[in-house]
């Protein structure tokens, strides 16, 4: 009409931007929930694809028993655990950490098992066996990203374990006999770091007799840098 704003106009005016500014807010409010749900699904599918990859069933064996558990910091993580019927009356035994968390670790990791079976046939020594994953996972992984890892082979006929370790927390062993508790000292270096000239003059093979009893913990520094009033849990926590 020609007339200039008054009070009125402009209550008015300020009572529809606020209500066009949370009409817009409320819009990308649902928007990034619908982004969330979609990630939040996603996550849950790759979750139940790494529960399918990791062993619920061990291999049947009167002389020995297994026992596992697994709890990842995120929905999806980078650790990994295996045992598996080999020829000659041997079971294999892995677990491995990939670097890092979420969905790039346990993608690292799912290609690491897939290396993994496709080798442990291929090889008799554990040792053999990861500076052969080496060269393989030199050629996908990203620069800054590594796997940690052992590799374990139980001969039954022997009564004797043979590990090879690449730069993983180092397992602990129970003598029953002298109720003794040791980690098991192997020289090595994680997979994905070094070229196979330094690589391999690293990694050893350690073999020890096991008798009934005997027990082998293996696990993760998931594990070990647990906190309880700021303090870490350790593997010094974990030997006592």
């Amino acid at each position: 009409d020609g007339l200039p704003f008054n009070e009125m106009d402009f209550s008015l005016l300020k009572s529809l931007s606020n209500q066009v500014g949370l009409a817009i807010q409320n819009s990308k409010i649902m928007n990034f929930q619908i982004e969330k749900n979609k990630i939040d699904l996603d996550l849950q599918l790759a979750q139940n694809i790494q529960n399918l990859i990791l062993p619920s069933d061990f291999p049947l064996n009167k002389s020995l028993e297994f026992a596992s558990f697994y709890s990842s910091a995120q929905k999806v993580g980078g650790d990994l655990y295996d045992v598996f019927n080999l020829r000659d009356d041997k079971i294999g035994i892995i677990i491995a950490d990939v670097s890092g968390k979420g969905i790039p670790a346990s993608i690292v990791m799912a290609t690491c098992q897939t290396h993994l079976k496709h080798l442990v046939d291929k090889h008799s020594s554990p040792s053999e066996t990861l500076i052969a994953l080496n060269q393989l996972m030199l050629q996908t992984m990203k620069p800054g990203m590594f796997v940690t890892l052992i590799y374990g082979i139980i001969d039954l006929n022997k009564n004797q374990i043979t590990i090879s370790r690449a730069g993983h927390e180092s397992p602990i062993f129970f003598n029953k006999s002298t109720k003794e508790i040791s980690p098991i000292i192997c020289e090595g270096m994680a997979v994905g770091i070094a070229p196979s000239e330094i690589f391999d003059k690293k990694i050893k093979d350690v073999t020890l007799n096991f008798q009934k009893g005997d027990i082998v913990v293996l696990f993760t520094d998931g594990l070990t840098e647990i906190r309880n009033n700021n303090i870490e849990f350790s593997n010094s926590g974990l030997m006592n």
